[in-house]
């Protein structure tokens, strides 16, 4: 077998390295941009609605024209009962809807975080709105009664340290001093 010359190793490393160097990079324009926003970030699990919001701007920077698509994995998009719905962007690019959660009608509508899309001409952005559980009603248990106060009461007073009982020898001293 025939060793390679170093300076034919040489030359070629300067070969690839001068390819590798001079590999062109695309550079796309713009087509334009979908922006997500929601007026809350936490929405309970009960039907609460979140406002969502998507602004469209094609690639010269104008605002988006035609319709916007609304989707969610799961929930409630713009009062349809379905997890898609479609919104009419306005002049400024903007199209608004709804989104609620209501763990009664969708199973899914647990504790966690949704991502609301919004689409146009090809192109999507998405906001993320937290489902939260709320607190059961009226605190967790019953409404405190006058027996519960008088016993509770009760309790506190038998915790306090009590005077010792006297004596009827010192009883007698007692209402002497007195008289």
């Amino acid at each position: 077998m025939k060793k390679a010359s170093t300076p034919r190793l040489l030359a070629l490393a300067l070969i690839v390295s001068a390819y590798a160097c001079s590999s062109s990079t695309t550079t796309s324009t713009p087509t334009g941009i979908v922006a997500a926003t929601a007026d809350v970030t936490t929405i309970k699990n009960d039907g609460t609605k979140a406002n969502v919001t998507a602004t469209t701007k094609d690639a010269k920077g104008a605002a988006g024209t035609g319709s916007a698509i609304f989707s969610a994995p799961y929930g409630d998009v713009n009062g349809t009962g379905a997890t898609t719905a479609s919104a009419t962007l306005d002049a400024t690019g903007a199209a608004k809807v709804t989104y609620a959660c209501n763990v009664a009608i969708d199973a899914h509508c647990v504790a966690g975080a949704v991502v609301v899309t919004a689409s146009w001409s090809g192109l999507s952005g998405g906001v993320p709105v937290l489902i939260t559980v709320p607190a059961p009603s009226g605190g967790g248990g019953p409404e405190p009664t006058a027996a519960s106060a008088r016993s509770r009461a009760r309790r506190a007073s038998s915790s306090r340290p009590q005077p010792c009982p006297q004596s009827s020898a010192s009883k007698a001293r007692a209402s002497r001093r007195q008289a």
